[in-house]
């Protein structure tokens, strides 16, 4: 169970740092 906490918890960020990095890629063109 806390190995796929865990899973999920890094899914998450990974899907945060993607989505900030598109917003910022919005935000230079």
């Amino acid at each position: 169970m806390q190995r796929l906490y865990n899973h999920c918890q890094s899914l998450a960020v990974s899907t945060a740092y993607h989505v900030a990095r598109s917003n910022n890629a919005k935000k230079l063109y």
